[in-house]
């Protein structure tokens, strides 16, 4: 292995084990009954970008280690309030700080770690209904735009 290489595995087994009981949480959460599978997207999304583009190596920046140490401080925050929301919020942070300092994958696919975070459920029961009704008005606006006597309703 290249010095660049050994960094690059140093960097993510340290955040892996840093970020462990946010991960552990996430695994334990998703085998629940109410599990949300959302937290799966992000890795599914990072693994078909690898297959499909590869994972070239970007330049390392040192604008990563802010990052990094705001998802650990919002991670030891959460754990320390027993708050596992506040402490899934930093993972995405540490995700992409220590993308940065290692140059790869790419920022931008880097971002794909937002997905990682499930929306807490007040949000998404008080969101629900106007997703839902967005979603069918979309789902029918190509038919009522062609002409057709369509509506929505939900």
């Amino acid at each position: 292995m290249s010095g660049e290489t050994l960094r690059e595995v140093a960097l993510w087994a340290t955040a892996s084990v840093a970020v462990s009981p946010v991960l552990l949480e996430l695994a334990s959460s998703l085998s629940a009954i109410d599990g949300s599978p959302v937290i799966l997207l992000a890795p599914c999304l990072l693994a078909l970008y690898a297959v499909r583009e590869g994972m070239p190596r970007g330049k390392p920046s040192a604008a990563g280690a802010p990052l990094v140490v705001v998802g650990l401080g919002l991670e030891i925050v959460g754990l320390t309030a027993q708050s596992d929301s506040l402490a899934r919020l930093g993972l995405p942070w540490v995700f992409v700080g220590v993308a940065l300092l290692a140059g790869r994958p790419a920022f931008k696919v880097a971002l794909l770690a937002l997905w990682m975070i499930p929306l807490p459920n007040p949000i998404l029961t008080q969101w629900s209904p106007v997703l839902e009704s967005s979603l069918a008005e979309l789902a029918v606006a190509p038919f009522a735009g062609a002409g057709l006597d369509v509506s929505a309703v939900g």
